[in-house]
């Protein structure tokens, strides 16, 4: 028989610590992976609540899911979309506020997605609030400034304020990315306006 080596309280103290610690760190991505199941869930759900047009209950769901996975940006811009949507046709500021809050949250979140200040300055611009359209749209094209499509939409809103220098520039950016239609209808008509 062999002798076994005495082991110290304090020993076993830290090996009991560390084994609850691997236990307990095990149970991190379960816990991520049903809160984004939550979230999603709840997404779902708002999905189909605004398809059958009930679309308070479809914001009262998207904004629970963002509750549930607060570090899901796409959650965020669903959300901010929604209030957004309701804000164009009910014009309170409540809603206004809610968009503006996701809309800021989502960028937190994910700093380098152009969408999210593409998708908050169309907020603005279907208002015809042009001047804020173009202040939020500008984070967009420095995250993405090959996209034609960010152009297009700053010529329009630059033109929309009657800033037609600014607006060629953006026209030309445009056409010099991607030969579009738009792009060269749009230069056509800020050349001798500016």
């Amino acid at each position: 028989m062999t002798a076994r080596a005495a082991v110290s309280p304090l020993h076993v103290l830290v090996r009991v610590w560390v084994a609850m610690l691997g236990a307990l760190l095990a149970c991190v991505p379960l816990v991520v992976a049903v809160t984004d199941w939550r979230g999603q869930s709840r997404a779902a759900a708002a999905d189909a609540a605004q398809r059958r047009g009930d679309f308070d209950a479809a914001l009262a769901l998207r904004r629970q899911a963002t509750l549930v996975s607060p570090r899901d940006a796409a959650l965020q811009l669903s959300y901010a979309t929604a209030a957004r949507s309701l804000w164009f046709f009910r014009d309170t500021p409540a809603l206004q506020h809610a968009a503006d809050v996701a809309y800021t949250r989502a960028a937190q979140l994910s700093p380098h997605w152009a969408a999210v200040p593409f998708e908050h300055a169309r907020m603005y611009a279907f208002k015809e609030r042009y001047g804020r359209a173009v202040a939020l749209l500008d984070p967009a094209l420095t995250l993405d400034p090959a996209n034609a499509g960010l152009w297009l939409e700053r010529a329009g809103y630059l033109e929309q304020l009657s800033r037609f220098a600014e607006a060629r520039a953006a026209y030309e950016r445009c056409w010099a990315i991607d030969v579009v239609w738009p792009c060269d209808a749009g230069l056509r008509r800020v050349r001798g306006r500016s």
